[in-house]
């Protein structure tokens, strides 16, 4: 069945720019002394076969006229009203398809071919709890902007935050647009779709303080590879994939190359073209490297934050769980994850110049209103400035860190 309807997805997708002739969609043939023309409707029927009721493509026939006289190319012509329908939108096949059909012969391999695997996960996830349960079986043609709204106001009333519906209305629409681009639908109904309802609002993200910042520090003093991860989080403003990946080759002692990131066993490059950078290592981030290097037996190559048995880049989900959790909740002190960090340090280095530039070359964002709007291309002058006064003012607020326990370097 796979194979059947993969097969029929790359025929349609063979049509693809160009306005279909009546005679693709219907076929003429003489018989009993008449002219027939037998068709799809486009409509999708239930037919019971080996005693399993099978959802298949409605078919007619219908007796154009008498064959006495009257040659195939007047015969066609006279059929055109049976097919005329089915051959309106220019290079449209007409399909009776399913988004599921679609979604697993065409679309799950293009993302696999183009995307990161972190992002077909996300895909894969939005398609599988939210998308397939409500569109998965219906014909690919059918769905409307009716159909669109009417899905996204339902995820309004399961309770989902506007955040979590733009990420699934990003998906289902990546697979309509693929569908239009190929002509396997007339248009992607899902632009013109709005929301009628009012979704939840997303709860605020956090960012740690330097206060913050000292104290969490403190509070793992006796887990020099947690003070590190959250240093780089924190004072490198590093996604928890660039932490992961970064390798002591990649450190100068100065600066911070960042050309890799990881996720579960995969190592690609960084989330975009931006985000590949050379970063400044402020002092406090030098003193937690260097001390962590020299209780490492000094490695010049490697990831920095490696996992004990296989050497390769650390669970910073299991790290946290195991480690820096238990070891601030000692400390009375609640861990908000690595991106509370990167936030933290994205809204300091904005204050230290009131200026969101000066952050957004440690975030390395596409765009400065990324910068602007979530977290408080720019040159790099106004982010050296930015770091020198975070790292002044880290200094003359007595922000000293704890000397590295030479015992226990979990």
């Amino acid at each position: 069945m796979a194979n059947e309807s993969g097969s029929r997805v790359k025929e349609l997708i063979r049509h693809r720019g160009r306005a279909r002739k009546q005679h693709d969609v219907g076929y003429l043939f003489k018989a009993n002394g008449s002219w027939h023309v037998r068709y799809y409707t486009g409509a999708t029927i239930e037919k019971m076969r080996d005693g399993v009721m099978t959802k298949i493509r409605e078919q007619k026939c219908v007796k154009v006229c008498d064959a006495s006289g009257v040659t195939k190319d007047k015969a066609r012509g006279l059929a055109s009203k049976y097919l005329k329908p089915l051959t309106t939108a220019r290079g449209v096949v007409h399909s009776t398809i399913t988004v599921a059909e679609y979604y697993e012969s065409v679309i799950l391999e293009w993302w696999k071919r183009n995307l990161k695997p972190s992002s077909v996960y996300g895909y894969e996830k939005n398609w599988r709890l939210y998308i397939a349960p409500i569109l998965a079986n219906r014909a690919i043609s059918e769905i409307t902007t009716v159909d669109c709204g009417n899905f996204l106001d339902s995820l309004v009333v399961r309770g989902l935050n506007g955040t979590t519906i733009s990420h699934i209305r990003n998906t289902v629409n990546l697979i309509f647009a693929h569908a239009a681009t190929k002509g396997v639908i007339a248009a992607n109904p899902w632009p013109s779709a709005i929301l009628t309802e009012k979704p939840k609002a997303s709860k605020p993200t956090y960012k740690y303080n330097m206060n913050e910042m000292r104290d969490i520090l403190i509070a793992l003093k006796d887990a020099p590879k947690a003070q590190v991860a959250v240093g780089l989080a924190y004072f490198a403003a590093l996604r928890p994939g660039e932490v992961r990946a970064v390798r002591w080759e990649d450190y100068t002692g100065e600066t911070l190359a960042i050309k890799q990131s990881a996720w579960r066993k995969h190592v690609t490059n960084p989330k975009t073209a931006e985000s590949i950078a050379a970063l400044p290592v402020v002092a406090p981030l030098k003193q937690l490297l260097d001390a962590f290097r020299a209780a490492e037996g000094n490695p010049t190559s490697g990831y920095i934050l490696r996992g004990a048995r296989y050497g390769r880049p650390q669970n910073l989900d299991n790290f946290a769980n195991e480690t820096i959790k238990p070891l601030l909740k000692m400390a009375g002190i609640t861990w908000h994850g690595y991106y509370a960090c990167r936030r933290g340090l994205g809204t300091v280095a904005t204050q230290a110049i009131n200026d969101p530039q000066g952050a957004a070359g440690m975030l390395r964002h596409k765009s400065i209103d990324t910068t602007a709007q979530h977290y408080c291309g720019i040159s790099n002058p106004e982010t050296m400035r930015a770091m020198a006064e975070f790292e002044q003012m880290w200094q003359e607020n007595g922000m000293q860190l704890p000397a590295p326990s030479p015992v226990n370097m979990q």
